[in-house]
Formats: C-alpha cells, structure tokens, sequence
C-alpha cells in the first residue's frame, strides 16, 4: 500500500466520520429542555437590525460574575457551558452542562475551579439556572455551520500530523530480501533487510504539511465568537449586544 492510497483511505474514514457528526448535530438533543416556547436573539445595541439567531444544536458559553459578600473575595467569575431556556426583564434562565469558576481574592491571587454536571449529581442543577442580566459578561457561540468549518479544520489537522508522524514513516520501512545461495537453479533466502525510503517519507510530510496548512487557517478562523453584552437597551455600542426572547406564534 503507498502513501497516496493511505492518504485517500484516512482522508474517507474522517469524511465520513465527520457526516456521521453532523447527523448527531441534527438530532434533537435533550427535546424536554427546549427554550421553552420561543428562541433567543442577540441584538447589536448600536444597530438593532443587527440580529444574530442563537440555534441550540450545541452548547455555548455565558459568562457572568457571581456577587460576593465576605472580606477576603474581591470577585468570582463563572463560564458556564449550556443552553438558554427561559428568560424575564431581569434575569435568564441557562441550563448548564459544565461550568468553570475563577475567583479573585483581595490579595490579588487566584484560584479556579470546574464542574462537570453530566457525570456526577448535583442537586442545584436539576433545574436551569437564573442569572441576573446585569450580571451577565459576555456570550461565547458560534453557528451550526461556523462549528462545522472549525471542527473539518481540527479534523484535517489531526489527519495532516497522523499522516506525517505516523503513516509516512511507517509506510516508509520496506524489507528487501537478501539472496543467500542457490540449489538446482533455484534460489532460497534465509533473511531480509530493513530499508527506509525516503522519496516515500518526504510525500507522506509534503501531505502533511499541506494538510496542516489547509486545517490551521480553518480552525483559527472559524473559532467561537465573543459577544460582549449589556442589559442596559439604551445603550448605543457596536461592541455589545442585548439577549432576547423571540416568542413562537
């Protein structure tokens, strides 16, 4: 097997993984939690036009900071992976799946923290969590296909270093027998020799740097978007947006 049928064979089993993927992506997941009768908008506060439509097909990132009340706490901080569900004039309701939290203490250090609510019980998570809107940092989110352009980008990059560390390299060992002696004009060998073809290892890297190249501009570029946001609807600033509901008729 050469290095370009290599190449084709790890080049099919990505695509269709990545297929694979995308008919997870278009399951509905966890349908009981849907935002409840309606979804949820970003608006530009400088330009109400401006509306970015948040789909659930994956989870996001909101960032808020929690009000502290005791003397050595200066601020704590929570980047909270979900969905929003359910929202008021002053607060969201936001399932979270898994959660980072960093506090920052008086004396200027830090200390983080994270949950992973899917894989242990926790009782104050049965139910989404209200967050107050002034309290609310930024939202980290990206779109169905804007997700699906960053994770071909990571995929070709893993395929691009699996083809030049390892395929190449292997597919360049070769063994080439060594004739040892001859009875009755035929010809009998008794062992083998290890070669390295490098005119195989050098295509197998020039794949791999190609690849790599092609991956890493797509992954970069196509990376979450974060959303600064502001609950106050009078301000005019291109740099933040407002969260609303959009009710279903």
């Amino acid at each position: 097997m050469n290095i370009k049928n290599s190449f084709v064979i790890l080049f099919i089993s990505f695509i269709s993984f990545n297929s694979f993927s995308q008919e997870i992506q278009k399951a509905p997941i966890n349908t009981e939690n849907d935002s409840i009768l309606g979804y949820f908008l970003l608006i530009n506060s400088e330009k109400p036009s401006k509306k970015i439509i948040i789909k659930d097909i994956g989870a996001y990132t909101l960032t808020y900071k929690e009000e502290v009340f005791d003397t050595i706490t200066v601020q704590k901080t929570h980047f909270a992976t979900g969905n929003f569900r359910d929202m008021n004039e002053n607060s969201v309701l936001f399932d979270v799946r898994n959660e980072s939290i960093e506090q920052t203490f008086k004396d200027g250090s830090l200390m983080g923290s994270s949950n992973d609510y899917s894989s242990f019980y926790y009782s104050q998570n049965e139910t989404a969590r209200s967050i107050a809107l002034k309290d609310a940092l930024h939202l980290d989110y990206s779109s169905p296909a804007r997700s699906l352009v960053h994770t071909t980008g990571v995929g070709t990059m893993v395929l691009s270093a699996a083809i030049a560390l390892v395929v190449g390299p292997l597919l360049s060992i070769e063994y080439t027998k060594e004739k040892n002696y001859t009875i009755d004009g035929k010809q009998f060998y008794e062992a083998r020799k290890l070669n390295f073809n490098e005119s195989t290892y050098l295509n197998g890297l020039k794949i791999g740097v190609i690849g790599f190249a092609v991956g890493f501009p797509m992954a970069k570029l196509s990376k979450m978007i974060r959303y600064n946001l502001t609950d106050d609807k009078m301000k005019a600033d291109r740099d933040f947006w407002i969260i609303q509901k959009q009710t279903e008729e």
